[in-house]
């Protein structure tokens, strides 16, 4: 978990965090290193998914998968290669707004939201790289933004036309 917290993001620290301490270290906590590793997944696999069953939670499979990646992760850490089958799991298709819809909905947007989810939808920016911009890598003139991504990386962005009067209308609109 050390290792987690140091080299990966926060959210992804406290699900590890919780996987481990509720389920896989009271299932394998006391498992040997000689120990079959392919029967005690399937029982872990048969376990788990009962309880989530019983808790009527949709996407069963991936939680279970999850888990066990995890498991994996740890195992590999500490120098004990861990393989298995993953439990069959497809991801539900997400219900997509129209071109339409999206306009509307920035366009009822005040300037300050119109800027953040234009820049998001707009310009294929992440949440951590709007949130960090500021109006130094911004560039009116030659319309594109400098933009610090995932590891430090550095990356030049064309601003479309609807990025450039979002962000420039919400420019406009502050006062400090």
């Amino acid at each position: 978990l050390e290792h987690v917290k140091l080299h990966q993001s926060p959210v992804t620290y406290k699900s590890k965090k919780k996987m481990l301490h509720a389920h896989i270290i009271p299932h394998f906590g006391n498992v040997f290193a000689d120990s079959s590793p392919d029967v005690m997944i399937r029982q872990y696999k048969t376990k788990r998914k009962g309880e989530i069953a019983s808790k009527v939670a949709k996407g069963g499979n991936r939680a279970i998968n999850l888990e066990l990646l995890c498991l994996a992760a740890l195992c590999k850490w500490a120098g004990y290669p861990l393989k298995f089958e993953q439990l069959p799991y497809r991801a539900t298709m997400p219900n997509i707004l129209s071109n339409d819809e999206v306009k509307a909905l920035i366009e009822a947007m005040e300037p300050f939201y119109r800027a953040f989810f234009t820049c998001l939808y707009g310009a294929g920016m992440r949440k951590k790289e709007v949130f960090t911009l500021t109006w130094e890598r911004v560039s009116f003139e030659s319309r594109s933004i400098i933009v610090t991504g995932k590891g430090d990386g550095i990356r030049l962005i064309s601003m479309h036309p609807g990025v450039y009067e979002a962000l420039l209308s919400h420019r406009l609109s502050r006062t400090d």
